[in-house]
């Protein structure tokens, strides 16, 4: 045996585990963004909540300088 082949074989083999892994993570990515597309976002809007301040400021008014507190 020479210690050349050796190099060589591991060289092969992390080449091939490398091969695995990356195959393995693009995979488990895939599954991910199947899963986050099947899942809807919810739509947020906001809400108009009327206030009427014209109507307030008269209350106040009318309460402030009325003959009774």
């Amino acid at each position: 045996m020479y210690p050349d082949d050796d190099l060589s074989t591991n060289d092969c083999q992390n080449r091939s585990m490398e091969r695995i892994m990356f195959t393995l993570a693009d995979s488990i990515l895939a599954s991910i963004r199947a899963q986050q597309e099947q899942v809807p976002r919810p739509i947020l809007r906001r809400t108009y909540v009327r206030r009427e301040h014209d109507v307030a400021y008269q209350r106040l008014f009318e309460d402030y300088f009325a003959e009774e507190p």
